[in-house]
């Protein structure tokens, strides 16, 4: 669903002079060959592969196969001192669109996240790209286990996206992020889970997931063994 404010125009409907002026968001280089298209890929975000279903050596059909670059999605938690549960979220602006009158975009709540870069593990760009979104010291992470791993697109995607729990010490120092000028992120306070629930994450898809699973793995089990 677009926001009611925004069009979703083709390019080839724009003019000439839309096209030449406008600076892409993303830098999607397309690949052809014997008049066939190969491919879009993205040096950051991934590619669009053109392929065929093949049976018996003939061609059935084509689509498109979308290989995301990996990425990490990470919820951090902490207990209180009376035993209940926390956790960090953060408030970043995602940037839809760019022209002349500059950037349009939406301030979404959202849990840290990020690519992770080439020969550096999943877990390890869980722990850097909380610090680095975060500001919290990594000194002060208890443990990081991971939840699940999910295909974001599994119909049309191999890309298998790890969802990461990390829990941290309660008094853990927290500085300022460290963020790409690309990134306009702010840590929220610390919230219960009840505040967890009236947060609207309607805007990133990904961390509405990553609260279902917390509620599946840790919430719903805690609670049903206090009741016995």
């Amino acid at each position: 669903m677009t926001r009611p404010d925004l069009q979703v125009v083709p390019f080839a409907e724009l003019s000439s002079q839309q096209r030449r002026d406008f600076t892409p968001y993303s830098n999607w280089q397309a690949t052809f060959e014997d008049g066939v298209l190969l491919g879009l890929t993205d040096p950051v975000y991934g590619s669009f592969v053109h392929v065929a279903i093949v049976k018996n050596g003939e061609i059935m059909f084509d689509k498109i196969d979308i290989q995301f670059a990996p990425a990490v999605f990470i919820a951090v938690m902490r207990t209180t001192p009376d035993g209940d549960l926390e956790f960090l979220t953060i408030r970043e602006k995602r940037i839809l669109l760019e022209n002349s009158d500059g950037h349009l975009g939406r301030v979404v709540n959202s849990i840290p996240q990020g690519l992770i870069k080439p020969g550096e593990s999943s877990e390890r760009a869980a722990l850097r790209e909380t610090g680095e979104e975060t500001g919290l010291s990594l000194e002060d992470v208890i443990s990081l286990s991971q939840l699940a791993t999910i295909y974001i697109d599994p119909a049309n995607s191999s890309t298998a996206m790890p969802f990461y729990l990390m829990e941290v010490s309660y008094h853990a120092q927290q500085g300022s992020p460290v963020l790409e000028d690309s990134e306009a992120i702010e840590t929220h306070p610390w919230k219960s889970w009840e505040e967890i629930v009236r947060t609207d994450f309607s805007g990133d898809l990904k961390a509405m997931g990553m609260m279902w699973l917390v509620y599946q793995q840790i919430i719903f089990p805690q609670a049903s063994s206090t009741q016995y």
